[in-house]
């Protein structure tokens, strides 16, 4: 006997390199593309990095711009470098770029480099540091920043378009030069983070990294130069546009060598220009940087021939959490940015019943082969991580860059953990992190460029529908077939099928942080009879992370917190109209711990998950409630009633043939329900546990991912 799995199969499309045609034999190795666009804003606007500020600027010291490098293999994709004068680049603002870039030029993620130059005179952008500021924005200066970050996410396409068209043949040299005015900001006392400063014995890292790209006739198109350091040479009260000593390095270099050049930050997040607090010092920074360059420019370089592997991938940094306690004190903290922070931290419990757990912090890596490996890296990152790296990445020559794709926060090395301070802790109000990095974040985070430089992440690239059928294995006698793909459906978390064929899909597209449109109940149709689902009406829309459903006579039930509801369509036109309550009561927590997952018993009553907490659930319509905490719940919609069966689990209860019922929880994959609730009620007793479990060991058993689950 033959029997069918119905699975959804969710894919991304990524398109070719259509926009880019095959070289011909005899052409160069490398072709190079640079542009430079002005972004220098054209109205006041509140300039980010220091949180003392509350007014706009006063004028312009120095230009804003975005400078843009392609890098064309022979024969191979083009890899982007943009280098732009601003505080830091918010990661959504990055994956809208990369989007628009690999679907224009078929630029993937992994070969394209946003790095922000951390200039502290630079205007503040949406969803940058949501919390820096003790004043908060008013109305009209919220609507400028606004329109300045769409300006600079405009300018920053159209600086690659450019460049993508001045496409010419090159050479690459690189190496390496020196400025000695990074000093290390921690002043330390005893071991223990005292304030900012010079410590004299601190660790810095001086070396100038040098990129040269040359035309076939000898003379210099542009130049990328990597420096560890802080843009805070210019102090809060000059409240003044500018690039400090990053965008008056590159202003000197351009015109001294008739070039483009562009400014990268290296792991400098605990180093500060020295000696700091003016313009003029600024301008002498930036001198020092030219020299620097020019300087290693003059002297033997090496070339860069082959193309590089390029691998993208993530890091799910894993944070510390204050806790409840320690955040209600704060709401009565003389600080804004503390009271804030206590406030949105605690109302986010409130909503999920947890924190976020960890942070997605993005990698690159660039090896050209034993030549050169350069990574670059997203936050702030210290100086620890360029030396570790050296030491640990099996190449003679290696640059870490940082700033890139996504400046989230500092990231801190575990010496500084005992060290304590700004970095580790005081910095995570600023940025809404939930807490210092936890103990061990150091060595995940270098594991995790180990594990991306060697090619770990590549299966993550999304997979077509046939592609995907072939990965998954099933038991001799079964088959499985797509029922539906993305574009028709996407997020889905339960589907459910009615009897006339269709397939009814959740989908939870706020989930984790929400949005306006929430999530939405659709139900799939297939017209031509051919087993595939092509057409999808959207049922119900704008739920707040809906979890479950169930077709039930001319509608469905749905889970939804706080409630279950039952929603028909009776005037037929697809779209729900009626909807009436069933059970509330439900905590609106965690999206993963909420009402859900809908299994009809042999019995005819409908069994499901009440969630996470929940202490007492109504039956509407009713005076009859009953306390759900550690328990799973059973509807009778013919009799009216609710009653509390076994329980919990985590996400649907299910059942075999023989109405034996089972359930799961996140470190406990499978157990089953042996003795039900109504038993012990009467018994009159009860026992210590109503599962068995049916893995070993029954809690965490071992599992074995494609790929690292620290991404």
């Amino acid at each position: 006997m033959m029997f069918r799995c119905f699975f959804l199969i969710v894919i991304l499309t990524i398109p070719g390199n259509s926009a880019f045609g095959q070289t011909q034999e005899n052409e160069v190795a490398w072709q190079a593309g640079v542009s430079k666009i002005d972004i220098t804003p054209s109205e006041p606007l509140r300039l980010s990095g220091y949180a003392v500020r509350t007014e706009e600027s006063k004028g312009v010291s120095d230009p804003l711009a975005v400078r843009a490098l392609v890098l064309r293999p022979k024969n191979d994709i083009p890899l982007a470098i943009v280098s732009v004068d601003a505080i830091g680049i918010p990661g959504n603002m990055t994956n809208r770029i990369a989007k628009i870039v690999q679907e224009r030029w078929g630029i993937p993620r992994a070969r394209m480099i946003l790095a922000a130059t951390h200039s502290h005179c630079a205007p503040h952008l949406d969803e940058y540091a949501t919390n820096l500021f003790a004043s908060p924005f008013s109305d009209t200066q919220r609507e400028a920043t606004t329109r300045y970050t769409q300006s600079v996410e405009k300018a920053i396409i159209n600086a690659i378009e450019k460049s993508i068209a001045s496409m010419q043949g090159v050479r690459l040299r690189f190496g390496s030069g020196k400025a000695d005015f990074a000093g290390n900001r921690r002043v330390l006392e005893k071991g223990i983070w005292k304030n900012f400063g010079r410590q004299a014995d601190g660790i810095v890292d001086h070396r100038v990294g040098v990129l040269a790209i040359e035309r076939l006739d000898g003379k210099l198109k542009s130049v990328v130069y990597n420096y560890a350091c802080h843009a805070t040479t210019i102090p809060s009260a000059e409240n003044q546009v500018s690039g400090d000593w990053p965008a008056l390095s590159a202003a000197s270099i351009d015109a001294a060598l008739d070039v483009i050049s562009l400014p990268i930050i290296g792991c400098g997040a605990d180093m500060n220009p020295t000696p700091t607090g003016s313009y003029e010092l600024a301008k002498e920074h930036g001198r020092s940087i030219a020299t620097a360059v020019s300087t290693t420019l003059k002297a033997a370089m090496q070339s860069i021939d082959a193309a590089p592997q390029a691998e993208f991938g993530y890091a799910g940094l894993p944070s510390e959490h204050p806790s409840q306690e320690t955040l209600k004190e704060w709401l009565e903290s003389t600080s804004p940015q503390r009271k804030r922070y206590a406030r949105d931290f605690l109302a986010l419990w409130k909503q999920r019943g947890v924190l976020p757990e960890t942070y997605p912090a993005s990698v690159h890596v660039w090896t050209f082969q034993d030549q050169l490996t350069w990574v670059f890296l997203s936050g702030e990152v210290v100086v620890d991580y360029q030396l570790r790296l050296e030491k640990e990445v099996p190449n003679k020559n290696v640059w870490v860059s940082s700033y890139c794709d996504d400046v989230f926060g500092y990231v801190a090395s575990e010496r500084m953990r005992t060290e304590g301070g700004y970095e580790v802790d005081e910095s995570m109000i600023y940025y809404n992190l939930p807490g210092r990095w936890q103990t061990g974040t150091e060595d995940l985070l270098v594991r995790r460029v180990q594990e991306i430089r060697q090619g770990s992440d590549r299966e993550r690239t999304p997979s077509s529908p046939a592609d995907s059928l072939k990965q998954l294995a099933v038991a001799d006698g079964l088959v499985i077939e797509q029922v539906a793909a993305e574009p028709l459906i996407q997020d889905p978390v339960n589907f459910a099928f009615d009897t006339k064929g269709r397939l009814w899909v959740v989908e939870m597209r706020d989930y984790p942080q929400g949005n306006d449109n929430g999530g939405c109940i659709k139900i799939l149709t297939d017209t031509d009879r051919d087993g595939v689902m092509d057409t999808a009406t959207t049922f119900l829309d704008r739920l707040n992370y809906p979890n479950s459903v169930l077709p039930y006579r001319d509608g469905a039930i749905v889970a939804c917190a706080p409630e279950v509801f039952f929603a028909a369509d009776r005037d037929g036109d697809g779209k729900a109209e009626f909807r009436e309550t069933l059970v509330t009561g439900f905590p609106e927590a965690n999206p993963q711990h909420r009402v859900n997952g809908f299994t009809f018993g042999l019995d005819g009553k409908i069994y499901f998950s009440s969630g996470g907490d929940a202490p007492t659930i109504q039956m509407a319509g009713t005076a009859e409630s009953v306390r759900a905490s550690g328990r799973d719940l059973a509807l009778d919609l013919v009799q009216k009633r609710l009653e509390v069966v076994s329980g919990p689990t985590q996400y649907i209860r299910g059942r075999d043939d023989w109405n034996r019922w089972f359930g799961n929880a996140n470190n406990e994959p499978m157990y089953q329900y042996v003795i039900d609730e109504r038993y012990q009620k009467r018994a009159g007793r009860s026992v210590d546990s109503v599962r068995q479990f049916l893995t070993t060991p029954s809690v965490g058993p071992r599992v074995f991912p494609l790929s690292s689950a620290d991404g």
